[in-house]
Protein backbone atom coordinates (compact mmCIF):
# COMPACT_ATOMS: atom_id res chain seq x y z
CA UNK A 1 0.00 0.00 0.00
CA UNK A 2 2.37 2.47 0.50
CA UNK A 3 3.33 2.18 -3.14
CA UNK A 4 -0.07 3.38 -3.93
CA UNK A 5 0.35 6.21 -1.68
CA UNK A 6 3.60 7.41 -2.53
CA UNK A 7 2.54 6.99 -6.50
CA UNK A 8 -0.29 9.15 -5.99
CA UNK A 9 2.35 11.71 -3.74
CA UNK A 10 3.82 11.86 -7.06
CA UNK A 11 1.14 12.89 -9.02
CA UNK A 12 0.13 15.60 -7.09
CA UNK A 13 1.81 18.97 -8.16
CA UNK A 14 3.96 20.94 -5.12
CA UNK A 15 2.79 24.06 -4.36
CA UNK A 16 6.27 25.13 -5.02
CA UNK A 17 5.47 24.28 -8.32
CA UNK A 18 2.57 26.76 -9.07
CA UNK A 19 2.29 29.62 -11.79
CA UNK A 20 4.66 32.57 -11.39
CA UNK A 21 3.11 35.56 -10.50
CA UNK A 22 3.81 37.23 -14.29
CA UNK A 23 1.91 34.63 -15.32
CA UNK A 24 -0.81 35.01 -13.41
CA UNK A 25 -0.98 38.64 -13.98
CA UNK A 26 -0.85 38.48 -17.66
CA UNK A 27 -4.26 35.94 -17.11
CA UNK A 28 -5.86 38.79 -15.20
CA UNK A 29 -5.23 41.49 -17.46
CA UNK A 30 -6.67 39.64 -20.45
CA UNK A 31 -9.48 38.43 -18.95
CA UNK A 32 -10.16 42.54 -18.08
CA UNK A 33 -9.42 43.49 -21.52
CA UNK A 34 -11.84 40.69 -23.03
CA UNK A 35 -14.98 42.11 -20.34
CA UNK A 36 -13.59 45.40 -21.43
CA UNK A 37 -14.35 44.61 -24.93
CA UNK A 38 -17.28 42.34 -24.20
CA UNK A 39 -18.79 45.78 -22.65
CA UNK A 40 -17.95 47.87 -26.13
CA UNK A 41 -19.81 45.28 -28.12
CA UNK A 42 -22.64 45.19 -25.99
CA UNK A 43 -23.04 49.22 -26.17
CA UNK A 44 -22.88 49.34 -29.89
CA UNK A 45 -25.68 46.71 -29.92
CA UNK A 46 -27.55 48.69 -28.16
CA UNK A 47 -26.84 51.80 -29.98
CA UNK A 48 -27.46 49.82 -33.47
CA UNK A 49 -30.72 47.86 -31.87
CA UNK A 50 -33.08 50.23 -33.29
CA UNK A 51 -32.16 49.71 -36.89
CA UNK A 52 -30.83 46.51 -36.30
CA UNK A 53 -34.51 44.74 -37.17
CA UNK A 54 -32.68 41.27 -38.39
CA UNK A 55 -31.36 40.37 -35.21
CA UNK A 56 -33.91 41.35 -33.18
CA UNK A 57 -36.56 39.28 -34.76
CA UNK A 58 -33.99 36.21 -33.94
CA UNK A 59 -34.21 34.66 -30.42
CA UNK A 60 -30.67 34.59 -29.64
CA UNK A 61 -28.11 37.02 -29.20
CA UNK A 62 -26.26 38.17 -32.13
CA UNK A 63 -22.84 37.55 -31.89
CA UNK A 64 -19.83 39.98 -31.89
CA UNK A 65 -18.77 39.94 -35.65
CA UNK A 66 -22.10 40.52 -36.69
CA UNK A 67 -22.89 43.74 -33.88
CA UNK A 68 -19.59 44.78 -35.48
CA UNK A 69 -20.38 44.28 -38.85
CA UNK A 70 -23.61 46.36 -38.49
CA UNK A 71 -21.57 49.09 -36.63
CA UNK A 72 -19.22 49.83 -39.48
CA UNK A 73 -22.31 49.77 -42.35
CA UNK A 74 -24.29 52.31 -40.22
CA UNK A 75 -20.87 54.16 -39.80
CA UNK A 76 -20.56 53.76 -43.66
CA UNK A 77 -24.29 55.26 -44.02
CA UNK A 78 -23.62 58.46 -41.61
CA UNK A 79 -20.55 59.48 -43.97
CA UNK A 80 -21.85 59.24 -46.89
CA UNK A 81 -25.09 61.53 -45.91
CA UNK A 82 -22.53 63.91 -44.39
CA UNK A 83 -20.65 64.33 -47.73
CA UNK A 84 -23.70 64.47 -49.54
CA UNK A 85 -24.97 67.76 -46.77
CA UNK A 86 -21.60 68.92 -46.93
CA UNK A 87 -21.37 69.15 -50.86
CA UNK A 88 -24.85 70.75 -50.71
CA UNK A 89 -23.90 73.41 -48.37
CA UNK A 90 -20.97 73.80 -50.17
CA UNK A 91 -22.61 74.48 -53.25
CA UNK A 92 -25.38 76.71 -51.44
CA UNK A 93 -23.05 78.71 -49.27
CA UNK A 94 -20.22 79.62 -52.19
CA UNK A 95 -19.95 82.55 -54.55
CA UNK A 96 -22.63 82.95 -57.54
CA UNK A 97 -20.04 81.13 -60.07
CA UNK A 98 -19.96 77.10 -58.65
CA UNK A 99 -17.21 76.24 -60.99
CA UNK A 100 -14.32 76.73 -58.95
CA UNK A 101 -12.88 78.95 -55.74
CA UNK A 102 -11.67 82.24 -56.91
CA UNK A 103 -8.14 83.22 -57.04
CA UNK A 104 -8.51 86.84 -55.41
CA UNK A 105 -11.12 87.37 -52.88
CA UNK A 106 -13.68 89.63 -54.14
CA UNK A 107 -12.30 92.32 -51.64
CA UNK A 108 -8.67 92.64 -53.73
CA UNK A 109 -10.33 91.78 -57.06
CA UNK A 110 -12.79 94.49 -57.31
CA UNK A 111 -10.28 97.36 -56.68
CA UNK A 112 -7.99 95.50 -59.13
CA UNK A 113 -10.01 95.27 -61.71
CA UNK A 114 -11.19 98.83 -61.58
CA UNK A 115 -7.44 99.92 -61.75
CA UNK A 116 -6.63 97.67 -64.59
CA UNK A 117 -9.88 99.07 -66.97
CA UNK A 118 -8.85 102.41 -65.54
CA UNK A 119 -12.45 103.22 -64.33
CA UNK A 120 -15.38 103.33 -62.07
CA UNK A 121 -18.08 101.23 -61.56
CA UNK A 122 -21.60 101.76 -61.17
CA UNK A 123 -24.82 99.71 -60.23
CA UNK A 124 -28.05 101.85 -61.73
CA UNK A 125 -31.72 99.99 -60.78
CA UNK A 126 -34.79 99.47 -63.16
CA UNK A 127 -35.95 102.73 -62.75
CA UNK A 128 -32.59 104.66 -63.35
CA UNK A 129 -31.27 105.90 -60.07
CA UNK A 130 -27.71 104.80 -58.97
CA UNK A 131 -27.64 102.53 -56.17
CA UNK A 132 -23.87 101.50 -56.04
CA UNK A 133 -21.10 103.61 -57.78
CA UNK A 134 -17.27 102.91 -56.63
CA UNK A 135 -15.69 105.50 -54.40
CA UNK A 136 -13.12 105.97 -57.19
CA UNK A 137 -15.83 107.87 -59.42
CA UNK A 138 -14.35 111.26 -57.93
CA UNK A 139 -11.41 110.80 -60.48
CA UNK A 140 -13.26 111.05 -63.67
CA UNK A 141 -17.31 112.32 -62.76
CA UNK A 142 -15.86 115.22 -60.59
CA UNK A 143 -18.58 114.33 -57.86
CA UNK A 144 -17.98 112.33 -54.73
CA UNK A 145 -19.67 109.08 -54.19
CA UNK A 146 -22.12 110.97 -52.06
CA UNK A 147 -23.71 113.26 -54.32
CA UNK A 148 -24.33 110.22 -57.18
CA UNK A 149 -25.96 107.59 -54.92
CA UNK A 150 -29.72 107.55 -55.50
CA UNK A 151 -30.01 110.19 -58.20
CA UNK A 152 -30.78 109.55 -61.33
CA UNK A 153 -28.50 108.60 -64.13
CA UNK A 154 -29.51 110.70 -66.84
CA UNK A 155 -28.13 113.96 -64.72
CA UNK A 156 -25.12 112.36 -65.22
CA UNK A 157 -24.25 110.73 -68.42
CA UNK A 158 -24.78 112.28 -72.38
CA UNK A 159 -27.48 114.07 -73.18
CA UNK A 160 -26.86 111.71 -76.79
CA UNK A 161 -26.94 108.32 -74.53
CA UNK A 162 -30.03 108.85 -72.78
CA UNK A 163 -32.25 107.01 -75.61
CA UNK A 164 -29.85 103.91 -75.48
CA UNK A 165 -30.17 103.79 -71.46
CA UNK A 166 -34.10 104.54 -71.68
CA UNK A 167 -34.28 100.97 -74.39
CA UNK A 168 -32.03 99.24 -71.95
CA UNK A 169 -33.96 100.39 -68.41
CA UNK A 170 -37.51 100.89 -69.56
CA UNK A 171 -38.23 96.97 -70.70
CA UNK A 172 -37.22 95.92 -67.77
CA UNK A 173 -38.58 98.74 -65.55
CA UNK A 174 -42.25 97.57 -67.41
CA UNK A 175 -41.82 94.07 -66.47
CA UNK A 176 -41.90 92.73 -70.12
CA UNK A 177 -44.69 94.92 -70.91
CA UNK A 178 -44.08 97.41 -73.74
CA UNK A 179 -43.66 100.99 -72.91
CA UNK A 180 -46.62 103.13 -72.46
CA UNK A 181 -47.58 105.59 -75.12
CA UNK A 182 -47.51 109.12 -74.04
CA UNK A 183 -51.05 110.23 -73.78
CA UNK A 184 -51.91 112.84 -76.19
CA UNK A 185 -54.47 115.41 -75.59
CA UNK A 186 -55.64 116.05 -78.59
CA UNK A 187 -56.99 113.93 -80.54
CA UNK A 188 -57.82 114.23 -84.29
CA UNK A 189 -60.21 112.15 -86.24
Amino acid sequence: MSSVASGVNKKRKKQSESKPQSQINKCLNEKRRREQENIYIEELAELISASFTEMSSLSVKPDKCAILQETVAQIRTIKQQEQVTAASDAVQQGEVSSSRPGILAQEILGPLLLEALEGFLFVVSKEGNVEFVTDNVTNFLNFNKDEVLGKSIYNFIHHGDHTRFSHVLLPVSAVGWPPAEPTQKNRTF
